[in-house]
């Protein structure tokens, strides 16, 4: 990697790497602002998905929540497919109430360092 621009703030670096084909150069760029920001809309969209696992989580134990499993996953798949970046670093268990066919807790835990 070259340094294409260093002050105070920010370090901008850059490297040409040659494809499998040996007929395509490409460009990689690494800027440490850019890595910064990455990180913030990142654990922005963490936090989001978690409150909203809150969310599924609380309208377990409330009157007129959705309880039944199916509905329950339903839900979590929705959140998945909305927050596809953060929710595949996620590890997220429902568990089922077999006499009565109700999710009972949803748990969820990072499953891969981000």
């Amino acid at each position: 990697m070259i340094t294409v621009r260093e002050d105070k703030r920010r370090l901008i670096r850059a490297a040409l790497a040659k494809g499998p084909d040996d007929d395509e150069i490409t460009l990689h760029c690494h800027s440490t602002d850019k890595e910064i920001k990455e990180k913030g809309i990142r654990n922005l969209f963490e936090s989001r998905f978690e409150e909203e696992l809150d969310k599924v989580r609380n309208a377990l134990s409330k009157k007129h929540g959705t309880k039944l499993y199916d509905k329950v996953v339903e839900k979590i798949g929705r959140l998945k497919e909305r927050y596809k970046r953060v929710s595949r670093h996620y590890e997220i268990t429902v568990t089922k109430d077999e006499n009565k066919n109700r999710a009972m807790t949803i748990t969820w835990e990072p499953s891969v360092p981000m």
